[in-house]
Order: structure tokens, then sequence, then C-alpha cells
């Protein structure tokens, strides 16, 4: 499914790169099953543009599989695209403030690592839990893009990643029915 969800989206905006920021899988190891998923996924985007992966917390030995099986994709720890920079967002202490410098001006940190969600409701009883986007001056969380992962509600934990723990983030912009819906923010 989302093979076909990335195909979609490739068609419709004909993009020269697909960067993915990581957690690809949940583990990598060296089965068959990975390898052709792997092989799918990559066969899926050939040849349409660049398929890049970032490597995420979960990712831990896929480079050396993608590599052992031949597969089209690169695989790096942050890839730039203009002023921007692109991670997973598992730093490591102090490290957030390095990769800031990095930016370019005007630039943004684009991570993942985080599945932010939060809560819609009527403000009776019907609610429900939407992925969403989190943007800040200088920090913008994209939500997960497998529909499995729906993400915890913001703000009502701690972030994982110091990038987003020191990130002020000043909107939300839900994902809901397929539609974007920016979202009040207290």
């Amino acid at each position: 499914e989302a093979i076909a969800r990335l195909k979609d989206l490739q068609r419709e905006y004909q993009p020269d790169s697909i960067v993915v920021l990581g957690d690809v899988v949940h583990r990598a190891l060296p089965i068959a099953q990975l390898r052709e998923e792997m092989e799918e996924f990559c066969a899926a985007l050939k040849g349409e543009c660049e398929l890049i992966f970032i490597e995420g917390n979960h990712d831990r030995s896929l480079g050396e599989l993608l590599k052992a099986w031949r597969l089209s994709a690169r695989f790096v720890s942050e890839h730039s695209v203009g002023p921007h920079l692109l991670v997973h967002g598992n730093v490591a202490k102090d490290q957030g403030r390095k990769l800031r410098k990095k930016l370019g001006p005007a630039g943004r940190i684009i991570m993942g690592h985080e599945h932010p969600a939060v809560s819609v409701g009527d403000g009776v009883a019907s609610w429900c839990k939407c992925p969403c986007f989190l943007i800040s001056k200088d920090v913008v969380v994209l939500p997960a893009f497998s529909r499995w992962a729906a993400g915890t509600v913001f703000p009502h934990y701690p972030f994982m990643s110091e990038l987003a723990q020191q990130a002020r983030f000043d909107r939300a912009i839900a994902i809901l029915a397929g539609k974007l819906l920016p979202m009040p923010f207290a």
C-alpha cells in the first residue's frame, strides 16, 4: 500500500528524488522477505527518480544490505535540498546545534522520527487521532508515511529527539480524510 501511495505521489509531482526519512524497517536483517520487499520498493521507483534513504534508528545495517543486494538507492545520514537539511531526527545530545549550523539562510531541518498526531473532535463525544506536520521557524516534523504508525498526540507527550525538544512549534497541519487541515495552536 505504501508503494502504491508513493507511486501516485511520484506521478503527480514528478520529483527528481524521493527521500525517505528513516525507519524503513523495524530491524534490518538479511532475510529473504526483507530483500524481496526492498527490491519491490526500489524497482517501483527505479528510473523515475533517485531514491535516497536516510538512516533511522531502526535501519542499522540496512545500508550494507542495500549495497550487498545491489539495489539502486543511496543510503545516507542526512541530505541537503536547497537551504534545508533532511534528517531522521534521532540525534545524539548536542548534535542538534551542529545540524542547525549546516542550514542555509531561511533553511529548516526536516525530520521524521517523532510520528506526530493531533486529536480532532467536536468537543462533545466524537474525536479522532490524525497524523500531522509540526512546524517551527527552523524545524518541520513530518508525520509517519505508514498508515499503521498513526503517531502520538502532540503536545501530550515528551519528544524523543533533541531537535524536536528545542523547537518552538507554532503550527500544526493535520491530515484528515486525505486533506490538510491547519489546526488552532494554543
